[in-house]
């Protein structure tokens, strides 16, 4: 229930929930929704920054390095870890930076990002690894910090919803610890993805149905994503 919002009670033989994920908001860099923001903000941006520094090389970080790239900003990646896409393999990793510095884009891996000043026009950073330290000014940052379950615990609790490790339990049918709710896409323990969600929606309308149905086979999904 949104603040300033009415609530409504709906009765139903089944439920499927699917309240999707929200962004990661790191410690030091929380979204301002201005100069410091997240993917939900960057896709609704009303122009293109001169320069931008995001934050964060998986999936989602790397999609918008491209899509910044392409639209004329200077674009800066930074992330924690040694290599970009850090749960691919290397080969494919160094790959796609060799491609990345050829376009024009600045690439730092194992480093830490730390605010110097926000003012109205741009961001001073400092970028930190064990062998370089550099200053940089851009017009934004994205925070592209991966994604969490978009949970209530409690209310998920009190409806008899087993968590585990912050996401829906659920069985091969998408059935959760309460018999008569379901749950599908991104609170569940599978691959956040767009096909995930489809295949486990279909998977939990075949369930309720009392039809057969064939459980998700996460090697498929981790496959989908790579094409």
């Amino acid at each position: 229930k949104q603040k300033g919002s009415s609530s409504q009670t709906i009765e139903a033989d089944n439920i499927i929930l699917a309240t999707g994920s929200k962004p990661i908001e790191l410690p030091h860099l929380k979204f301002d929704k201005k100069k410091i923001i997240s993917s939900s903000e960057a896709i609704n941006l009303d122009r293109i920054p001169k320069s931008i520094l995001i934050v964060g090389a998986g999936a989602i970080g790397v999609e918008f390095v491209s899509i910044f790239n392409n639209l004329g900003s200077k674009v800066v990646l930074s992330e924690i870890k040694k290599q970009i896409l850090p749960g691919e393999d290397n080969e494919i990793s160094s790959n796609l930076e060799s491609i990345f510095k050829r376009k024009g884009i600045d690439v730092y891996t194992g480093c830490q990002t730390e605010i110097i000043n926000i003012n109205q026009d741009s961001v001073k950073i400092n970028l930190k690894s064990p062998n370089t330290q550099e200053e940089i000014e851009v017009d934004m940052i994205l925070v592209a910090a991966g994604r969490r379950p978009n949970i209530d615990e409690e209310s998920f609790l009190n409806a008899g919803i087993e968590l585990d490790n912050g996401f829906v339990k659920i069985n091969d049918g998408m059935q959760t610890t309460s018999s008569d709710i379901y749950a599908v896409g991104d609170i569940t323990p599978y691959p956040m993805f767009a096909h995930s969600a489809y295949k486990g929606s279909e998977i939990a309308s075949l369930s309720i149905a009392g039809k057969n149905f064939s459980p998700i086979n996460r090697l498929d999904i981790d496959r989908k994503s790579v094409v």
